[in-house]
């Protein structure tokens, strides 16, 4: 009989109501059985109609109720009152209930006014994992309705906050969230915030520091992906530990493709957590609900913690070597192989002025040079070492500083070393600001050069293209 009755205070359709109330019979729509439902629940046109159909006598307070909804004087909009039943599995046994103004029609009201299926499927994981939520600083993007924020709120966060950009869907918001008996606003040190937050406007100032980032169906339009990016990449970037759990319905693949492309390239790691990460099953009477075409991603900012390697030359000074792929992802292995010579006008301080560190350049290079081994991945580092130096002009992390040297791979990896270096890798090489082009491989340490790293090759490049290395042992002015 709950299933019955969380069904209906979902507002199930009609013939879900029936079925359930009809298997809660043992198979027909005695009186019994519509007493049951008159007395815990309210009636539906199409309940009293099934009564009919199996000729059986209908109650009359049954078809009285329902001439009095009828005939109740509508107030011109289609906004309704749903209640969630939710029971989580388990030895606590957590349960309870969430009521929830709603738009009847998803095309009325704002699409915000509307309870979306990745709405209830996050609201379940969350439920499911009260420990990602417990004593932490959480923050929803488009909290919509309030199903999830409510659920949220009642895992005891240390603080969360809710945001939204719709004005119709920020007031409906409030009002939900008031009625579930979550207050708002009694002062300044209140546990939760509803804010209004656009993210085309969106900037660092006005962002929360969060522990945790939720958001469900916000990955539908690719003309907002830009800007959902931004939101993320400004909260991200603002605590590193910080992690971003998105669930969205599997629609239109080019999207979800599109989001992780911008993401990658906002320098966010994107992770499909579908399978890792499953909720329980925890609202009753959601017989309409299907989680099989749910997504569930994780986004975090991507780890840049830079490996070490000696700097040989008049001025000795740790050198953090930060290469990347165009996946962002750090290959450190070959630092711990090579020695490098820079001019000591490199200077630590163009990057802190606290650390004695160079920060280099990242390198970007295809996903295909990436998984063909280490050595080719060591071949591309010296290039990146000898060819790369750092631009006084450019701050640290400026994306423009990135080189591509990709299409020198092959060249320096493998074949002779009289051949002619392709036309495109002596272009890439006259694009950059060159100021050194030495570079030892560990031999007077009792090293060896990394496997299939032609060294000679390497030093040769810049003349075959017709540049002029630049003695690193001698200190310029």
């Amino acid at each position: 009989m709950e299933e019955l009755v969380s069904a209906y205070r979902a507002m199930e359709a009609p013939s879900v109501i029936v079925s359930l109330a009809r298997g809660f019979g043992g198979g027909c729509l005695s009186e019994q059985v519509q007493q049951v439902f008159m007395d815990r629940c309210v009636k539906d046109e199409q309940f009293i109609l099934a009564v009919e159909a199996e000729s059986s006598c209908a109650l009359d307070s049954l078809y009285d109720e329902h001439a009095a909804l009828l005939l109740r004087i509508e107030d011109g909009n289609s906004m309704a009152y749903k209640t969630f039943s939710y029971a989580v599995p388990g030895e606590d046994k957590r349960s309870g209930t969430v009521t929830l103004r709603l738009s009847l029609n998803m095309l009325e009201g704002g699409t915000g006014c509307f309870c979306w299926p990745a709405g209830v499927y996050l609201a379940e994981l969350v439920l499911s994992y009260p420990w990602l939520i417990k004593g932490k600083r959480c923050l929803e993007l488009g909290s919509g309705a309030g199903l999830v924020g409510v659920c949220l709120a009642r895992q005891q966060p240390f603080e969360l906050v809710l945001t939204d950009g719709d004005l119709s869907t920020f007031a409906n918001l409030r009002h939900n969230l008031e009625i579930n008996g979550i207050v708002l606003d009694t002062d300044e040190q209140e546990k939760v915030k509803c804010r209004r937050l656009e993210w085309e406007d969106a900037c660092s100032t006005e962002l929360y520091k969060a522990d945790i980032i939720l958001g469900a169906d916000i990955i539908y339009d690719t003309a907002c992906i830009p800007h959902l990016v931004k939101v993320l990449a400004l909260l991200l970037q603002a605590d590193a530990g910080t992690e971003a759990i998105l669930a969205t319905v599997k629609r239109n693949p080019v999207t979800i493709s599109s989001f992780c492309d911008a993401a990658t390239q906002a320098g966010l790691e994107v992770s499909d957590v579908s399978r890792t990460m499953v909720p329980l099953k925890c609202f009753q009477g959601l017989v309409s609900f299907d989680n099989s075409d749910m997504l569930l991603h994780k986004t975090k900012l991507i780890a840049r913690t830079p490996a070490r390697a000696k700097i040989v030359g008049p001025k000795s000074q740790v050198c953090h070597i930060c290469v990347m792929s165009s996946q962002r992802r750090m290959v450190t292995r070959p630092c711990s192989q090579l020695i490098f010579a820079f001019q000591p006008t490199i200077k630590a301080r163009r990057c802190d002025p606290t650390a004695e560190a160079i920060f280099l350049p990242f390198l970007t290079v295809s996903r295909e040079r990436m998984e063909s081994g280490a050595a080719r991945v060591s071949a591309l580092l010296v290039l990146l070492l000898v060819l790369v130096s750092w631009r006084g002009s450019e701050s640290c992390d400026d994306s423009n500083a990135l080189a591509q040297l990709s299409d020198c791979a092959d060249y320096v990896h493998t074949g002779s070393t009289t051949a002619n270096p392709p036309a495109a890798c002596c272009q890439e090489l006259k694009g950059i600001d060159i100021t050194c082009m030495c570079a030892a491989v560990r031999s007077g340490a009792g090293g060896t050069p990394p496997s299939g790293l032609n060294v000679t090759r390497v030093l040769l490049l810049p003349s075959q293209c017709g540049l002029t290395p630049v003695d690193c042992s001698t200190p310029s002015n």
